[in-house]
């Protein structure tokens, strides 16, 4: 069972910044302000009152710049994953808080479009069991949108695929990873430009973070700046724009996700030589992997 957002009916307790992100978009107290924020997939609703977050009602101008962030669903887990935590929307909901009102889920690999760029507040665009080199219809159509999203500067955060499809979608190259397959929970460090990029100020210098890939960005886009590294991979943060960012890693991954990843994967990794007991014993929580994606929306999209 999922909300509307395709969220586990059992991690719905988990919403921490929803009212600061747009559960006002359809002008919850305020009916002459209500509208749908997701006419085009026909998912809207409006939320009942809640005499908690009147105050952020009673400022038109905040209501009236709500618009829905955009989760650009580029395809799902594998079914015993997706069964147990849902897809990657669902995933995302659930890490960054977002309530079914604030997003519109477009998946593009089975043929949904989203709207023009100016439609939304910022977007997050998911992994996917495809490779971008794969030259998917849908993918090549995707990466002209993204495109179209940097001429505008629309906040953009690439996971995975995601972070892979912006960088060849800006002029970079993708390929295999040639030391092969990256799973399981490993370390990431940070690049002496994340000390003072936006998203990143703060945070720990290295860092656990979850993964599951076997291509990656071998050059980044021209301009683009490496914010954070590996042993495995030379570009695991990069900076494509002013407000746009790709991470190879998981941030919506939680410990559980990653180990039923490598219990589902398990025959696939042992061939490839892994030692897939070490990687479950490996498996940690990684709060600081997840703050990117929670800190890309206060800073980019609680406005």
């Amino acid at each position: 069972m999922t909300t509307p957002c395709g969220v586990p009916a059992a991690h719905r307790h988990r919403f921490e910044i929803r009212d600061q992100l747009a559960i006002l978009a359809c002008g919850r107290g305020h009916p002459d302000r209500a509208r749908p924020v997701r006419a085009q997939s026909g998912h809207a609703t409006c939320a009942s009152y809640d005499p908690k977050i009147a105050s952020f009602a009673s400022t038109p101008s905040r209501v009236l710049a709500m618009q829905p962030i955009l989760i650009l669903q580029t395809g799902n887990p594998p079914r015993a994953v997706s069964e147990r935590h849902g897809g990657f929307d669902a995933m995302v909901c659930e890490v960054a808080g977002l309530s079914p009102q604030s997003v519109d889920i477009v998946k593009v690999y089975a043929g949904e479009r989203p709207r023009a760029p100016g439609a939304y507040r910022a977007a997050i665009i998911t992994g996917s069991p495809a490779n971008v080199t794969d030259r998917l219809p849908w993918s090549v159509e995707s990466a002209g949108w993204i495109r179209d999203a940097m001429d505008v500067e629309l906040p953009l955060l690439g996971i995975c695929y995601g972070h892979q499809l912006m960088a060849d979608a800006l002029g970079g190259r993708v390929d295999y990873n040639p030391r092969g397959r990256e799973s399981g929970t490993r370390w990431v460090g940070l690049a002496d430009a994340a000390t003072d990029d936006p998203l990143l100020a703060g945070m720990e210098s290295a860092f656990p973070a979850h993964f599951i890939h076997e291509q990656s960005v071998l050059e980044i886009p021209p301009g683009a700046i490496v914010l954070a590294a590996n042993a495995h991979d030379a570009h695991q943060i990069v900076r494509m724009g002013p407000r746009a960012v790709g991470v190879q890693f998981h941030p919506e991954f939680t410990a559980g996700v990653m180990r039923t990843y490598i219990e589902q994967l398990r025959d696939l990794l042992a061939g490839e030589g892994a030692d897939v007991p070490a990687l479950l014993d490996g498996v940690r929580e990684a709060q600081a992997s997840n703050s990117v994606l929670t800190h890309f929306l206060r800073t980019y999209a609680a406005r």
